[in-house]
C-alpha cells in the first residue's frame, strides 16, 4: 500500500513539473531598446525589442504604438514577422514627428500579439506591453536645433535575453516503463495554477487515505497465522501429580494430535486429543486458521525451512474440514492432494540437500467458539499389539475471549536412505495428503463398552491388569507441540 501511494505521488509531481513548465504556445515579450529626439529636434525615435520565450509562432502580427491614455487609436503600427523559438528577437524602430505631439513629458506604449498571438486573458499577457516616457521639446516653424538633447532615462529596464528556451512541446512522461503523452491530456493551457492545485488535492487525499488504512488496521488487526498462543487448559493451576487430576494434567501437555500409533510397543502409553462438536462429531464447529510445514531438530524448529500456507490454501482446507462429514474417502483425498502438492513444493524450495534427513512438522491451527466445541483427551496403553483406551476426560479451561484455539501437530519423515530428491518429494506429498485425509475423514469410533457419553472427570475404567493408580507419574517422551524457535546450527 505504501509503495503504491509513493508511486502515485511521484507520478503527480512529475506531471506537475511538466505542466508548470508548459511552453506549448508562443509567448512574446516586449522591452525598450532606445528613445531619443533627432538632432534637428523634429523627430521622436523609439526602438523596441520583441522576443519569443515560448514555442514558434505560425503567423505574423502587428505591433501597435499608443499615446497614453488613449487605448483605441494607435499613433503608429508595424508588421512583425512570425518569431521562431529559442529566443528569436526582432527590433522595431518608430520615427514620429515632434509637431504631432504635445510638448512636455509624454508616454508611449507598445503592444504586440495581444488577442492574436496570445489570448487577451492569458496569464503571461503583461509582458506583451512596454512603456517609455520622453520629453517633447517646443518647436518653432522654420528654425532647426543643432544641439541634441541629453538622453533621458527610461522607467523600464531592458531585460536580458534568455540563453535557453524549453522545447515547444511537452516531453512524454515515462514512469515504470509506461510512456504517457502529456500533450493529449485535456488540461487548459492558460491556467497553470490549476495543475498544482489538483496535484496538491490528490496528494492530500492520498495521505488521508493512507492514514485511514493505518487507523483501520489498528482497529481491526488482521489475525496472524501462527501467533504466540497457549491452549485454554494450560493456564489452570498445577495439580498434585500424585492425584488422578494431577496425572491427567501432566498427560495433557504431551498430546500432539488425534493420531494413534499402530502398531504399538507392548505396554507403551499414548495420549491423544480429539477436537469435536458437542455431539461428538469430528471437527464440527472448528475452523482452520493456519497451516505450517517446518523442519525441526533437537534444538527446535528450523526457521529458514518454515513455510506458511497462503490464505487461499487455508480457506480451501477449511472448506474441506467443514464438509468432511458429507464427503466420501475418495472425495476428501481428491480435495486435499492439491493442498499437499503446493505445500510440499513450497517447503522443498527452503530445504537444502544437507538437511533433508530432518523430520518435518505439520502444524494445523484450529479455532472454535466456547460452548460449541469440545476438546477430549484419551489415554491408551498398548495391549496385544493394539492401543487400549484406559482413561478419557475433558480438561478444565479458562476462556476469556469466547474463542478457543487448538493445534494439531503431525510428524512427516525426512528423506530415507536410498531415496532421491525426486522420490522424496513425491513420497512427502503422499504422506501429507494421507495425514490430512485421515484427520478429516472417518475418525475411529469410541468403543461403547469403554467410553460413555459423559466425559466429565470421573474414575478411570479398570482394565486388568492395568489399574489407574499404576499410571506413570511422569509424562512420556514425545515431540513438543510447539518447539522453541530454532537455532540454525542444528539444521546443518
Amino acid at each position: 500500500m505504501r509503495k503504491a501511494i509513493v508511486t502515485v505521488l511521484l507520478l503527480l509531481v512529475a506531471t506537475t513539473a511538466i505542466y508548470a513548465q508548459d511552453v506549448n504556445q508562443p509567448d512574446y515579450a516586449v522591452y525598450v531598446v532606445d528613445r531619443q529626439i533627432s538632432i534637428d529636434s523634429t523627430t521622436i525615435i523609439l526602438q523596441f525589442g520583441i522576443y519569443n520565450i515560448g514555442s514558434a509562432a505560425d503567423r505574423q502580427t502587428t505591433a501597435e504604438l499608443f499615446l497614453e491614455p488613449d487605448d483605441t487609436n494607435p499613433v503608429a503600427t508595424q508588421a512583425l514577422r512570425p518569431l521562431d523559438t529559442q529566443g528569436d528577437t526582432e527590433i522595431l524602430t518608430f520615427e514620429l514627428p515632434v509637431e504631432d505631439f504635445p510638448t512636455g513629458s509624454v508616454t508611449f506604449r507598445l503592444e504586440v500579439g495581444i488577442g492574436d498571438i496570445e489570448a487577451a486573458d492569458s496569464a503571461t499577457i503583461e509582458n506583451n506591453r512596454a512603456g517609455v516616457v520622453i520629453t517633447v521639446p517646443e518647436t518653432t516653424p522654420g528654425v532647426s536645433r543643432t544641439a541634441r538633447p541629453p538622453v533621458q532615462p527610461s522607467f523600464t529596464e531592458t531585460p536580458a535575453l534568455p540563453t535557453a528556451t524549453p522545447a515547444p512541446t511537452r516531453e512524454p512522461l515515462k514512469i515504470l516503463g509506461l510512456e504517457i503523452d502529456t500533450n493529449r491530456l485535456p488540461i487548459p493551457e492558460d491556467n497553470r495554477l490549476l495543475i498544482p492545485a489538483i496535484v496538491a488535492l490528490c496528494g492530500v487525499g492520498l495521505i488521508l487515505l493512507w492514514v485511514l488504512t493505518v487507523i483501520l488496521r489498528l482497529i481491526f488487526p488482521p489475525p496472524r497465522t501462527f501467533e504466540a498462543w497457549q491452549p485454554p487448559y494450560a493456564a489452570m493451576p498445577i495439580q498434585d501429580q500424585n492425584t488422578l487430576a494431577g496425572r491427567r494434567q501432566m498427560w495433557q501437555q504431551s498430546a500432539q494430535s488425534d493420531s494413534l500409533e499402530i502398531p504399538c510397543l507392548e505396554g507403551q502409553y499414548h495420549i491423544r486429543k480429539v477436537l469435536s462438536g458437542l455431539n461428538g462429531e469430528n471437527l464440527l464447529g472448528w475452523r482452520v486458521r493456519g497451516l505450517r510445514l517446518s523442519q525441526y531438530d533437537i534444538y527446535g524448529r528450523v526457521a529458514r525451512s518454515q513455510t506458511l500456507a497462503p490464505g487461499g490454501l487455508v480457506r480451501k482446507l477449511d472448506r474441506v474440514v467443514r464438509k468432511g462429514s458429507t464427503l466420501t474417502d475418495e472425495e476428501v483425498d481428491k480435495r486435499v492432494r492439491p493442498i499437499a502438492r503446493k505445500m510440499v513444493s513450497a517447503v522443498m524450495r527452503k530445504i537444502g540437500k544437507r538437511n533433508m534427513m530432518l523430520p518435518i512438522a505439520c502444524d494445523i491451527r484450529f479455532r472454535g467458539a466456547h460452548g460449541e466445541v469440545r476438546i477430549l483427551f484419551e489415554l491408551y496403553q498398548c495391549a496385544n499389539g493394539r492401543p487400549q483406551l484406559i482413561d478419557h476426560w475433558e480438561p478444565e479451561m479458562t476462556v476469556v475471549t469466547g474463542g478457543i484455539q487448538e493445534n494439531y501437530t503431525y510428524t512427516l519423515q525426512g528423506i530415507r536412505q536410498g531415496e532421491t530428491a525426486r522420490t522424496f518429494r513425491q513420497r512427502l506429498q503422499t504422506d501429507l495428503a494421507a495425514v490430512l485425509k485421515t484427520m478429516i475423514y472417518k475418525r475411529p469410533p469410541v468403543p461403547k463398552e469403554t467410553m460413555s457419553g459423559d466425559t466429565s472427570p470421573h474414575e478411570p475404567v479398570i482394565i486388568p491388569p492395568v489399574m489407574p493408580e499404576e499410571l506413570p507419574s511422569t509424562k512420556p517422551e514425545a515431540p513438543r507441540s510447539e518447539p522453541t524457535e530454532p537455532t540454525e546450527p542444528g539444521a546443518e
